[in-house]
């Protein structure tokens, strides 16, 4: 268990993504829908979330997957990985961070990137280091509109075994057993 995470210290090398394997279906999963909602479903088969767009509207973050609720700790290297593939290749964005409603919902992030689907799944996975200060109510969201500008509406996206590890801090490693 490390201090921090406002207090309440976090476990390192445990999944702190709720539901992350989807074993209890959609549970601690929702979506974010600029415009019609329709635009936007998702659904668990076989512990994979099928997200199903309808169109991708005008910006990345117009078409969101998220999982809320877990801390993120200032100074603290961890590891997301995922996989994931669509029905069609298109782009995808993904964000570990944090909405300031009061602030007009600026986002602060701890780690961002995009990837390239493709019609087979792969995993994906990417180490960083959190360099913002620590957060107890972090989310990851899973980017899934308008991209590059070349994303096709009508697309199923399918995600599983989404997991975030908190390794340790980077000058205190965790010890090795051999």
């Amino acid at each position: 268990m490390n201090p921090g995470a406002d207090q309440g210290g976090q476990l390192v090398s445990v999944n702190l993504i709720p539901n992350g394997d989807f074993a209890k279906g959609s549970e601690g999963w929702f979506t974010y829908v600029d415009g019609n909602p329709a635009n936007l479903a998702i659904s668990v088969a076989n512990q994979q979330l099928l997200a199903r767009i309808a169109q991708v509207g005008s910006n990345p973050w117009d078409r969101q997957v998220i999982n809320e609720g877990f801390g993120v700790q200032q100074g603290y290297i961890y590891k997301l990985t995922f996989k994931a593939k669509a029905d069609k290749a298109r782009k995808m964005g993904l964000g570990i961070g944090w909405v300031d409603v009061p602030a007009k919902y600026a986002w602060h992030g701890f780690f961002g990137e995009r990837v390239d689907l493709s019609t087979d799944e792969q995993e994906y996975s990417y180490k960083f280091e959190a360099s913002e200060p620590s957060y107890a109510n972090t989310r990851i969201v899973f980017d899934m509109g308008n991209i590059s500008g070349t994303e096709d509406s009508d697309t199923t996206i399918t995600l599983s075994d989404v997991t975030l590890i908190n390794l340790s801090q980077p000058n205190n490693p965790m010890p090795t057993i051999e």
